[in-house]
């Protein structure tokens, strides 16, 4: 299914519409959160320019697009688990160009958590293959130097260069300043 009725591009085999009010009853916090923030990514494009920023974008024109639950085609069905499903991903279409993975956390990034570890090592592989620009790492806490190299010695760690992190504080204060500077286009 496409997001506001456009087809799914071509090289996702299944990803899902993020919804503003995400009242799903299999979902949890985490998967709450990281619906609104794609949400506001699509739909408030002065959060959108400057949470990018935040992950090392240049200023972004175009149009842009966002799925959450994403699954590439060409990957091996199941083959890592659930956990190489990227949480969200987003597209930028224009002369910039721009396009991430997110992965989100409701806590943080462990280093002595393998399974951490070993996902962000698959999203980074995945954005080098296809040549996305980052991975975003969204928690309450930055990704540590340990947790950074931890994935860059896993065996399917390349590119760790392209993952950024950012905190849901870093998030929400972005939100803040976009509506005291009331730069938010009002629609009516």
């Amino acid at each position: 299914m496409g997001y506001l009725f456009q087809p799914l591009p071509a090289d996702l085999l299944n990803a899902e519409p993020p919804q503003l009010s995400p009242l799903e009853p299999d979902g949890g916090r985490e998967r709450r959160l990281t619906t609104v923030f794609l949400s506001t990514v699509f739909a408030v494009p002065e959060f959108r320019d400057r949470v990018m920023q935040l992950v090392g974008a240049k200023s972004l024109g175009g149009k842009v697009e966002v799925f959450r639950d994403v699954r590439f085609r060409g990957e091996p069905d199941d083959a890592d688990g659930p956990e190489a499903i990227p949480d969200g991903l987003i597209r930028v279409k224009g002369p910039a160009g721009f396009s991430a993975i997110v992965e989100a956390k409701r806590q943080g990034f462990d280093a002595e958590s393998a399974a951490h570890v070993r996902q962000m090592a698959k999203h980074l592989t995945v954005a080098r293959e296809r040549k996305l620009q980052r991975v975003v790492a969204l928690a309450n806490t930055v990704p540590d130097q340990a947790f950074y190299a931890a994935v860059r010695g896993h065996a399917l760690a390349p590119g760790v260069e392209r993952l950024r992190g950012i905190t849901w504080m870093e998030t929400v204060d972005v939100a803040f300043h976009v509506l005291d500077r009331k730069i938010v286009r009002n629609p009516v």
